[in-house]
Formats: C-alpha cells, sequence, structure tokens
C-alpha cells in the first residue's frame, strides 16, 4: 500500500462520512485548486505523514507509517461559534477510532484526536482537529 493509495483512501473516506454529517460545507483537500467561500464556514483538510519504522527483519519489508490527519475549521468573524463547534464534532465523529481498509489490501487505523481552538486568525475563527493515523506496508525484497 502506497502513501497515495493510503492518502487517496483516507480523504475519500473523510469527504464522504463528512459530507453525510454537515452537507454542503465546502473541504478543500492540500494542494488542490479551490475557491475559498465567502461568508461561510469551510473546512481544509491535510494528510501530514511522520514516522516510519522498520517492523521486521528479513524477506519481505514490513514498515509502520504514523502521522496525523489535520482537518482546519473555519467560520467567518462575527458567525458564532456553534456552527463551528457542530463542523468540529462532525470530524470528530468521521474519524474517531476508525479502522478503513485499503483498496488493494491493507488498512489505516485512527486514534488519538486532539481539538484545538486557535481562535481568530484573520477574519476566521478556527479549530483545528488533528487525528493521528498509521497504516502499513510491505516491500518486495
Amino acid at each position: 500500500m502506497s502513501l497515495d493509495a493510503a492518502r487517496a483512501t483516507l480523504f475519500s473516506e473523510f469527504q464522504t462520512g463528512f459530507a453525510a454529517k454537515q452537507p454542503g460545507v465546502p473541504i478543500c483537500f492540500e494542494n488542490q485548486r479551490f475557491d475559498q467561500p465567502k461568508n461561510t464556514a469551510w473546512v481544509y483538510a491535510a494528510m501530514l505523514p511522520g514516522l516510519s519504522k522498520r517492523m521486521n527483519f528479513g524477506g519481505d519489508r514490513k514498515f509502520r507509517h504514523q502521522g496525523v490527519f489535520n482537518v482546519t475549521c473555519m467560520a467567518p468573524e462575527d458567525s458564532g461559534t456553534k456552527t463551528l463547534t457542530d463542523i468540529a464534532e462532525a470530524v470528530f465523529e468521521t474519524l474517531a477510532d476508525r479502522i478503513i481498509g485499503v483498496p488493494g489490501g491493507g488498512q489505516i487505523v485512527t486514534f488519538g484526536i486532539q481539538r484545538k481552538t486557535r481562535g481568530l486568525i484573520n477574519g476566521v475563527y478556527v479549530i483545528n482537529v488533528m487525528v493521528e493515523y498509521r497504516h502499513d506496508e510491505v516491500l518486495g525484497t
């Protein structure tokens, strides 16, 4: 399972689950063209790979990759906090403690969610929801 397959799977799972809980809230994924909405809430999602470590000796090389799936929830200044906290809760519910199968084999496991209120930044109120993930990959010899 490559990092690209893991990213595509996690993005798809998030988009489907989040849209069911918060229909109409725009999602921007990392490094994709996106027109930032005006006067409405939206989220920015990015997969941030971190540590990769070898899980075995000899034969096929097994690696465990860990990182953070970061979702930045944003709402315009003076729009109140209820909408934004509802959005952050939907992110939490969508990604908390999941085991997600990856097409072609393998799985992504999510755990260790943190929510951080960053407050008002450049006219936008921001809450980050950070979800730790891990996925395993086997590389041939």
